[in-house]
């Protein structure tokens, strides 16, 4: 994941990622990009949480954790196990989105401005949250609907993230996933409870990964 790496390393990128959680990915969209790379984490999935609240006042892993309220939340976790053979290597990413006040959603899409909602990325090291990176959009919409008892959602954000070497930058960030129904009181720490430790939140338990499927991203930059 060598655009990944960079931007751990703090180097500025214009980057457009697209994603699709738990399900095929879909073509990327046109973007003037200059080079291209795929990649996969080995685990992800989606969820949300009514009555609900998460998000801190900075980006920071704490923006994930979800607590009783009277939103919606709405998240992804995604996780690599690294290269095997190798040594804390692994990586998360976290997208949560909170809505603090929740449309009524139908089959119909609904779309929400990203000033309607309090929206964060994080992505890092395992081993090495300390290092992390974590945004903020700062454009961009998220759009909505029902099917069944999920919910789709289509995030297309810009988002400014501050890397571990305190530089900033910013880039477009596409994710599709089908979110499932989740209670906050059944949540893991990985997912947003908060944890013991914070290794808690940043390595997923065994019963999380053993139901999480492999998903695969297009990534599109140039300098």
């Amino acid at each position: 994941m060598p655009k990944l790496v960079a931007a751990l390393l703090g180097i500025q990128a214009w980057i457009s990622i697209v994603g699709c959680v738990g399900e095929p990915v879909s073509p990327p969209r046109p973007a003037p990009a200059t080079s291209s790379s795929r990649f996969e984490f080995d685990h992800g999935s989606g969820f949300y949480c009514e009555n609900a609240v998460a998000g801190t006042t900075v980006p920071e892993l704490a923006s994930h954790r979800v607590a009783d309220g009277t939103g919606l939340v709405l998240a992804t976790r995604c996780y690599d196990e690294g290269e095997w053979g190798t040594d804390d290597d692994e990586v998360f990413d976290k997208l949560t989105v909170f809505v603090p006040r929740p449309p009524t959603l139908t089959g119909d899409w609904t779309v929400l401005g990203w000033q309607d909602c309090r929206i964060f990325y994080s992505w890092g090291g395992s081993a090495w949250p300390d290092g992390a990176a974590h945004g903020r959009a700062t454009g961009g919409e998220v759009r909505l609907r029902r099917e069944g008892q999920a919910i789709r959602v289509v995030a297309e954000l810009t988002m400014t993230v501050q890397g571990h070497m305190e530089d900033e930058f910013s880039y477009a960030l596409r994710i599709e996933s089908l979110l499932q129904r989740k209670l906050v009181s059944d949540l893991l720490a990985w997912e947003g409870r908060e944890g013991d430790h914070v290794y808690a939140e940043t390595y997923p338990p065994d019963e999380w990964k053993a139901r999480a499927p492999r998903v695969r991203f297009e990534e599109l930059s140039r300098p």
